[in-house]
C-alpha cells in the first residue's frame, strides 16, 4: 500500500497539520515549557502511529471511501492453479493466505503439491481505469510427496482484481523452469 501513496505529499501535509495540532494543543492548555511542547507531540505521534500500525482495518471497514483508494485483501483465498508444464495441462486447488498491513503485503499459498512464499508483491492500479492489481513474485519450494521431478522455482504473476467486487482476483503467471498458467483466487467467506 505504501507504494500507491504520493510519499512527499503526505510528509508535508502531515508535518503542517502535525505543528498545527500540536500548536493548538499546547495553546489551549497554556503550555510555555518546551519540554512539554515536545511530550506532547510525542503523544500524538505515538497516537498516529498505533492507528497506522494497528488500526488500519478499521478505518478501512468505517470509512467506505478508503476502500476505493485500495481494498483490504486480509484473509484466507481458495485458488485454481491452472499451469501448463512439460507438454501437460491441469490444475490443482489450493489455499492463499494474504497478509495486508498499511505498509506491507504478501501472499503465502499452500497445495497438496508445494508451497510458495513472497519474495515480492508491489500493489498498483491500471493506469487508465483504476482497477487494482498485485505484481507477485514468489519462491515455489515442491512437497516431497509431490509425483515427477519438481524442482523448487521462482515464478512472477499479474493479478488483477474483479471489476465487480473485491472478492477476486486473477492472472496469468510464468515461471523460471519455462511453466506458464493462471491463478484464479476467491476470497473465502469467513462469517
Amino acid at each position: 500500500m505504501v507504494g500507491l501513496i504520493p510519499w512527499l505529499k503526505v510528509a508535508a501535509t502531515a508535518a503542517g497539520l502535525f505543528g498545527v495540532l500540536v500548536a493548538l494543543v499546547t495553546s489551549k492548555i497554556g503550555v510555555d515549557s518546551l519540554f512539554t511542547v515536545f511530550c506532547w507531540a510525542m503523544g500524538i505521534e505515538l497516537l498516529l502511529l498505533g492507528v497506522a500500525g494497528f488500526a488500519w482495518r478499521h478505518l478501512w471497514r468505517w470509512i467506505p471511501a478508503l476502500r476505493k483508494f485500495y481494498p483490504d485483501l486480509n484473509g484466507t483465498w481458495d485458488v485454481e492453479l491452472h499451469y501448463q508444464w512439460n507438454g501437460n495441462q491441469g490444475s490443482v486447488e489450493a489455499e492463499a493466505y494474504i497478509m495486508q498491513s498499511l505498509t506491507s503485503l504478501s501472499i503465502n499459498l499452500v497445495s497438496s503439491l508445494s508451497d510458495s512464499n513472497t519474495l515480492a508483491v508491489v500493489a498498483k492500479k491500471e493506469p487508465d481505469s483504476g482497477r487494482p492489481m498485485l505484481y507477485y513474485t514468489y519462491h515455489n519450494e515442491p512437497q516431497p510427496s509431490a509425483a515427477g521431478n519438481q524442482m523448487p522455482h521462482k515464478g512472477t504473476a499479474i493479478l488483477k482484481l474483479s471489476f465487480d467486487n473485491d472478492s477476486e482476483l486473477k492472472g496469468n503467471y510464468f515461471t523460471d523452469r519455462g511453466t506458464q498458467g493462471q491463478f484464479i483466487l476467491r476470497r473465502r467467506d469467513e462469517t
